[in-house]
């Protein structure tokens, strides 16, 4: 049959136009799937970049991320004006001191920063060890309330934030022939230590676990954490745990002057006799660190300075399996033993690792209790 030439143009015409059509409405699908993508997987930070800078302008919710992250630790309250002020620490970064200072075989531990995890993660069962045990019982993570506290440092001053000279005293007082396996009526003691607390999140989490295994054990605590956590601090006693002064704001001690350093043991004296009712038995020094100076400066106190002989190392990020296995091989009748229940880098670690150091030492025949029952069984 024969078709006019111009039937032939427009059906050309027509086909060409059906085809980009089709063309469009292929982009438009496709763009409406990248656009529904990000909301799909990452609902916040679509919202963030795609929908709010059209109403608020783009920097607002940037910023307001920004001082999320950077809670400053500095407490309201000013010291009165006939006070000796505090020095102002910054404390180190943390990726830049992961290698442990060690001095006359003493394990000093840096200092304490919230780590940058915000949500905490279910408790998940670690990977086998050489030691053979059973699975203890586990206790997942508190809902929580409030994120993570992390410490802004207010001025930049090197000279009072690096980690302790190789030459500095890092005193370790330990109980008298520490490393002994002796005799308390045929048991072994051993303590577990917390330092830098309390706060909201790994200090109650911690201290259910101690609760249902029925442990005690010994918190030090820090004067800022002191002052914003006081509940958890009086919490802490009411468990039947006991408390030890960490110094105010963690500060390293053989950098101050003499009267400096009495601040930070009395003023965090202070704090922590306004909620128990007493000042602690204990201090320890922040980073293990002492030397003359300081123990001049305290040769008025009748309290020593207390150490460690196992640094679990959960301050620099270290694995459950890695400090699992570093308990089980350096653990001695009388070891007291470093974790930390705030600051570091991996906290959570933590917690998911205590369920099963409990159940390790006590099937290796140890009783775990606090710094005052090691002592009191030792005299």
């Amino acid at each position: 049959m024969y078709i006019p030439a111009q039937s032939t143009a427009q059906r050309k015409i027509a086909i060409q136009q059906r085809k980009k059509k089709k063309r469009r409405q292929l982009l438009a699908l496709i763009v409406l799937i990248a656009l529904i993508i990000p909301f799909y997987h990452y609902p916040a930070k679509a919202v963030q970049h795609y929908v709010l800078p059209l109403f608020s302008g783009s920097t607002v919710l940037s910023e307001l991320d920004q001082s999320h992250q950077t809670t400053d630790i500095t407490p309201n309250k000013k010291p009165d004006s006939n006070e000796t002020d505090l020095p102002i620490v910054q404390e180190p970064d943390y990726e830049a001191n992961d290698d442990v200072n060690t001095n006359n075989g003493v394990t000093t531990s840096p200092p304490h920063t919230a780590p940058p995890e915000i949500a905490p993660e279910h408790t998940k069962t670690p990977e086998s060890t050489p030691v053979p045990t059973e699975r203890p019982v586990t206790t997942p993570d508190p809902e929580l309330t409030e994120p993570v506290e992390t410490e802004q440092p207010p001025i930049k001053d090197p000279e009072s934030t690096t980690q302790p000279d190789k030459g500095t005293d890092h005193e370790t007082t330990l109980p008298p022939d520490q490393g002994a396996d002796k005799d308390h009526s045929n048991k072994k003691y051993v303590a577990l230590t917390f330092d830098d607390g309390p706060d909201t999140k790994y200090t109650p989490a911690i201290l259910d676990i101690l609760k249902q295994h029925n442990v005690k054990a010994t918190f030090f605590v820090v004067g800022t954490q002191v002052e914003k956590h006081g509940s958890v601090l009086q919490r802490i006693l009411d468990e039947g745990h006991s408390v030890g002064n960490h110094s105010y704001n963690h500060a390293n001690l053989t950098k101050l002057t003499n009267k400096e350093i009495v601040k930070q043991i009395e003023q965090t004296d202070e704090l922590i006799n306004a909620v128990i009712g007493f000042k602690p038995d204990w201090i320890r020094a922040p980073y293990g660190a002492v030397n003359d100076m300081v123990r001049e400066s305290m040769k008025d106190d009748n309290r020593s300075f207390i150490g460690w002989d196992v640094d679990t190392r959960d301050w620099a990020g270290s694995s459950v399996q890695e400090m699992r296995q570093n308990i089980n091989k350096n653990t001695k009748s009388d070891s007291i033993i470093l974790m930390h229940s705030f600051g570091g880098k991996h906290i959570k670690n933590t917690v998911e690792l205590l369920p099963y150091i409990i159940n390790d030492l006590q099937e290796k025949g140890f009783t775990l209790v606090t710094l005052d029952e090691i002592y009191k069984n030792k005299a």
